[in-house]
């Protein structure tokens, strides 16, 4: 079977199941079945075997069903590096790449630095910031224990795994350790929100998502629990929906004082960074 029908009838099908990028995803679907490069796809003669054929067409059945592309293709790029992904797991989107701009700007990359990652899912944080502060140690949690697989795996692949500890535990672990930062991508979206999610948001894990009636649920035990773990002039980052600003720029939280909210490449309100500076 010749490959280029088979690539104009795949993009067709998820044009029609309204995909908005339905050319480059029905080319990633189609590279990952035959285990290539997607500009291979039009650059060498390929037949298509029977197999690859049945194969790429269920998974065009399930992208139209609203299954994300990462959860089929069973990995994400993030940062500079490739993770591997599974369903179940919260899927780690570009803005939250801003948190380690932000480490980045506010710590020297051969500073010693300790680090705890809160809610680290498949470990993105955790890894990147582990390369980019090559001196640094690195605790991360999650109560999801598929998380914590997935992460320690994608550790070993990114050959960082002697630096970081992944623990499985309900945000900040047991042994109290001070730390120059800490970071987190927790839930935050609101109940109400919740209730209106897309179609393919709605396939990942809902406790990777709830934030509780306004979102803020897991922000306010962070920020509470950071007291009792963050060193003096140290720094705590957090992701939050650009609908939370108002309520880090009009509270106190004693020891720990909003330094900065940065906008994200949409110049949405992404990451606000707290310190006790």
């Amino acid at each position: 079977m010749e490959i280029y029908g088979i690539l104009k009838d795949g993009k067709e099908i998820l044009r029609k199941a309204g995909i908005k990028d339905y050319d480059i995803e029905a080319e990633v679907l189609l590279s990952n079945v035959l285990d290539l490069k997607r500009y291979r796809l039009y650059i060498e003669k390929i037949n298509i075997s029977r197999t690859h054929f049945k194969k790429y067409f269920l998974l065009l059945q399930k992208r139209i069903r609203g299954i994300p592309l990462v959860y089929l293709i069973k990995y994400v790029y993030f940062w500079k590096y490739r993770f591997e992904m599974e369903p179940g797991v919260f899927i780690p989107r570009p803005e939250t790449e801003l948190i380690i701009e932000s480490a980045k700007q506010i710590f020297s990359e051969k500073d010693k630095i300790k680090i705890l990652d809160i809610c680290t899912g498949c470990g993105v944080l955790a890894v990147c910031l582990a390369k980019e502060f090559p001196e640094s140690k690195v605790v991360a949690t999650d109560i999801s224990g598929k998380s914590i697989c997935l992460s320690k795996k994608n550790a070993k692949n990114i050959d960082v795994s002697d630096r970081i500890e992944f623990l499985r535990c309900n945000l900040f672990p047991r042994k109290k350790i001070f730390y120059d930062l800490i970071i987190s991508n927790p839930p935050y979206i609101s109940k109400s929100a919740m209730r209106n999610l897309p179609k393919e948001v709605q396939y990942e894990p809902e406790r990777a998502l709830d934030g509780g009636k306004n979102g803020l649920d897991y922000h306010k035990k962070i920020i509470e629990g950071s007291k009792k773990f963050l060193k003096k002039n140290g720094y705590l980052i957090m992701e939050i929906s650009p609908e939370q600003k108002s309520f880090f720029l009009d509270r106190n939280f004693s020891s720990l004082k909003v330094m900065e909210i940065k906008k994200d490449f949409c110049n949405l309100d992404r990451v606000v960074i707290l310190s006790d500076l």
